[in-house]
């Protein structure tokens, strides 16, 4: 019944004529939790931990997590990371991070990915207002003795100002805005790519990662100035709102970008596209 409803879907996205429907159908099949499954029933995985994180040996990598959260959320995101077929994946087709290679990671989290881009010799820019992800990001360079990261603990988006942010400990991807000051948030400024460009923050980007929790049109539209100087490769999340890949394609074709979409997530009745991956030819 589910893969008929995926059809269905699929269907609706042809028929829609738009840019969605230009996405291989062939990641009906190919799905994040197809992939998350073989992940774990085929790589060993050790677990040791202290007083305050859990470490996980993968593959000969080391990571980290809080020691409150459940590891089950972690061994998605290192399926995501360490399977190139996954459709989250952010390296795919012509947008892949050479050596040397400057890449701008928004929405760091636990640092898997900006630790992977600088092990292979790349340098990361993090974005991550969370300052508990801040620790686990640290702490993971620290335990691969990797340089110490360059982290900028903001949120980025359309328009400048303040916002106030509450970390979640049980997992780290679920930290998040909250309406206004309450116990247990802080206040993070919120910034534009263009007005970071504006104050040095930013000068040369090759890559960008954008997985902001469903911001990301926001912060690319931020950023127009700045993506016309660097053209950067960019390999960003679309699944967040049903609108969000037109949105994007539309806005990054506008600025001579070639686009293609990669994935389908099912929520409810309807597919959204996972991710979109775009660069300048």
């Amino acid at each position: 019944m589910r893969t008929l409803k995926k059809i269905r879907g699929l269907c609706e996205l042809i028929s829609g004529g738009g840019p969605e429907c230009h996405v291989s159908p062939k990641w009906l099949l190919q799905t994040s939790s197809r992939i998350e499954s073989r992940f774990l029933a085929s790589t060993p995985i050790e677990r040791r931990e202290d007083e305050e994180f859990q470490y996980f040996k993968v593959r000969g990598r080391e990571f980290v997590w809080p020691l409150a959260a459940s590891p089950a959320k972690l061994f998605f995101l290192l399926s995501e990371l360490l399977e190139e077929e996954h459709p989250h994946h952010y390296q795919w087709g012509k947008t892949r991070i050479r050596p040397g290679d400057h890449v701008l990671d928004i929405g760091c989290c636990e640092g898997g990915f900006a630790a992977e881009v600088v092990s292979a010799g790349g340098n990361v820019t993090a974005i991550e207002p969370s300052r508990a992800n801040t620790r686990l990001i640290e702490r993971l360079f620290l335990l691969r003795n990797l340089p110490p990261p360059r982290i900028i603990n903001c949120l980025l988006g359309s328009e400048l100002g303040e916002l106030h942010f509450e970390d979640d400990p049980s997992n780290p991807g679920g930290s998040s805005v909250r309406p206004g000051p309450s116990p247990g948030t802080y206040p993070v400024p919120m910034m534009t790519l263009d007005s970071m460009m504006d104050h040095g923050l930013l000068d040369r980007i090759d890559f960008i990662k954008c997985d902001a929790e469903g911001n990301d049109p926001a912060i690319l539209k931020g950023g127009e100035r700045f993506l016309l100087r660097h053209q950067p490769k960019i390999a960003v999340t679309t699944y967040h709102r049903q609108e969000d890949f037109r949105e994007i394609h539309d806005f990054l074709l506008g600025l001579g970008y070639s686009v293609q979409g990669k994935g389908f997530l099912f929520s409810g009745d309807k597919l959204r596209v996972l991710m979109l991956h775009a660069w300048r030819e």
